[in-house]
């Protein structure tokens, strides 16, 4: 994971597991991406260099209707389905990152679990 220098951050955050205090200033790049502090080095909805990629989770919390829908996501309940839903943005979120940003969602959701979630499986 690689981290970044980043002007010190307002308020603490939890990521991936770990602790980053109010005043840290060295963060996981992605943290810094998704609270907008790093340059992208990607445009939205691309990965590794190829723009059609959409991850299937993202896309799902993006267009789901309801609530409950973003609950077939795995480690996602009803209360965490809920607000994700309510702090979506108009325009959707840009990443898994910003989605992991959600205020008050419990610390044992895997993203990664959560990134590689296929609806075929």
């Amino acid at each position: 994971m690689a981290f970044v220098t980043v002007s010190p951050l307002s308020t603490t955050y939890g990521w991936h597991g770990e602790v980053y205090p109010a005043g840290c200033t060295s963060v996981p790049e992605s943290l810094a991406i998704a609270l907008g502090l790093a340059p992208k080095s990607e445009t939205p909805g691309s990965q590794n260099g190829n723009p059609g990629f959409q991850n299937a989770a993202l896309d799902l919390i993006n267009k789901a209707a309801e609530a409950d829908e973003i609950e077939v996501l795995p480690g996602i309940g009803p209360a965490s389905a809920s607000r994700i839903f309510a702090a979506r943005p108009a325009q959707g979120f840009e990443s898994l990152e910003a989605v992991a940003l959600v205020p008050d969602l419990p610390a044992s959701i895997d993203w990664d679990t959560v990134e590689a979630w296929s609806p075929d499986a």
